[in-house]
């Protein structure tokens, strides 16, 4: 019987690498030969296990895994933060804003953890449009870490659902910079373009996206693009690759 293997901090920080860097076919072939991933233990090796899921299109593992994670180490505040994306993919807006109102009165978490909380906080309100507090929570976030692309995104969120794109547009092209190829900012840039009816910009960003990395998601979005505007052709095309890079790919996705 051959050895299960975990993975060592080396092996996890080149998972994580692969991952940012939307090599993510090649991170799943580089795990195949350990332990399953959903027997990963908690912590570090269970959070980049649900990275490597989800970026193969195993979403709703990735996500089991990461309340795992949460509900086995509760004072992990990076554990609650990925728990809490969770939470709103699951339409929980009201709870994860509590949640996360309640997590930010612990005097221990890092800048990074209460500029993320600050911000997605900020974010919840502008869904809720009360953008007042939504631009004083995002803006104090990014007074904590102005170089942190996923704060701008947050900000540009808001700014996006005051039908306010052209602010959005110059904050989003910045994390853009802070992070070349930032899967959150690419996404929103190719939104705020199309609203700003640049399509063609739109599909650039996407295709340049899509054939830089082996993310499967850009694909949707260039299938989704595609067909929205009757070309099949295009879409039926984003549509193979999609599956292809997709080889976890759930039923009823």
């Amino acid at each position: 019987m051959e050895a299960v293997v975990i993975p060592g901090d080396g092996e996890l920080d080149e998972l994580k690498s692969l991952a940012n860097a939307g090599k993510t076919l090649q991170a799943w072939e580089l795990v195949r030969g350990m332990a399953p991933l959903k027997e990963w233990p908690a912590g570090k090796p269970r959070e980049v296990a649900s990275r490597v899921l989800a970026g193969v299109g195993a979403e709703r593992l990735s996500d089991a895994l990461d309340l795992r994670n949460w509900r086995e180490r509760p004072g992990d505040h990076d554990a609650f933060l990925m728990a809490q994306f969770v939470g709103l993919r699951r339409g929980r807006m009201m709870e994860t804003q509590a949640a996360l109102v309640e997590r930010m009165r612990a005097e221990d978490l890092t800048d990074k953890q209460r500029s993320w909380m600050l911000a997605l906080d900020g974010w919840l309100d502008g869904y809720l449009s009360d953008y007042k507090p939504a631009h004083a929570k995002t803006d104090a976030a990014l007074a904590m870490r102005p170089d942190d692309p996923w704060l701008h995104v947050e900000k540009a969120l808001v700014l996006q659902a005051e039908d306010r794109y052209e602010e959005a547009l110059e904050l989003v092209r910045r994390a853009m910079e802070l992070r070349s190829g930032y899967r959150p900012a690419v996404f929103l840039l190719a939104d705020v373009l199309t609203q700003l009816l640049r399509d063609g910009e739109a599909e650039q960003v996407l295709r340049e996206a899509h054939e830089g990395t082996e993310h499967y998601s850009y694909a949707g979005r260039l299938q989704a693009f595609h067909s929205e505007r009757e070309d099949h052709e295009n879409g039926l095309r984003y549509l193979d690759e999609y599956e292809r890079r997709a080889p976890l790919l759930e039923k009823g996705r």
